[in-house]
């Protein structure tokens, strides 16, 4: 029997859906870009966007930071975007061992040009698909190894813990405490945990 809790992705996206509404655009943007942040904390993720782009993780990380920081225009979006457009790798030449890293790298990209598209067009669904990104990446770990392996068993307990973690910062923008939040707010030995699963 699957030890899989239902804590989940999607249900994480339902839940943001009705709790974005709450928050105004900054504060959203805000969340947001500090979900995306173990991105920029995971080696292996950044160290294959740098195989396939010299500088590409550094250029992923400005974007966030400059988006937590409430730096951002349409025009800065803009160019970001079309910078993020030459980051790419044909997923087939990639190798077996670097999998891992090429799905955490995909999610990363993916992450950061969704959010991108909610300065530049808006749209909740943006940012919520942006949000639950790194959630995704844990959950990739639940679908492609087995239960007995411990990339799956620290998933498990990974996932259901940010779970519970987004929702709790969550509710603390919805306070009006966001000037007190930085972007590795509450991520204690996030290093860790994202290294127990690589």
């Amino acid at each position: 029997m699957s030890s899989r809790k239902a804590s989940t992705p999607s249900s994480q996206a339902s839940h943001f859906s009705e709790e974005f509404k709450l928050l105004d655009k900054s504060s959203l943007l805000k969340f947001v870009a500090w979900s995306i942040y173990p991105f920029v904390l995971g080696k292996s993720i950044n160290q294959f966007i740098e195989d396939q782009y010299r500088s590409g993780s550094k250029l992923l990380q400005e974007i966030i930071l400059d988006i937590f920081q409430g730096r951002h225009d349409k025009g800065s979006a803009e160019r970001a975007k079309s910078l993020l457009a030459d980051i790419e790798w044909d997923v087939d030449d990639v190798d077996e061992d670097d999998f891992d890293a090429s799905e955490g790298a995909l999610k990363f990209l993916g992450a950061t040009e969704m959010v991108i598209d909610f300065v530049l067009k808006g749209g909740r669904k943006n940012a919520v698909n942006s949000a639950i990104q790194f959630l995704e990446q844990i959950d990739y770990y639940m679908m492609n190894y087995d239960e007995e392996d411990m990339k799956y068993k620290n998933a498990n307990i990974f996932l259901e813990e940010e779970f519970a973690l987004q929702r709790h910062v969550l509710q603390d923008f919805k306070e009006a405490k966001s000037r007190d939040i930085s972007i590795d707010y509450k991520r204690e030995n996030i290093v860790q945990k994202i290294s127990s699963l690589h």
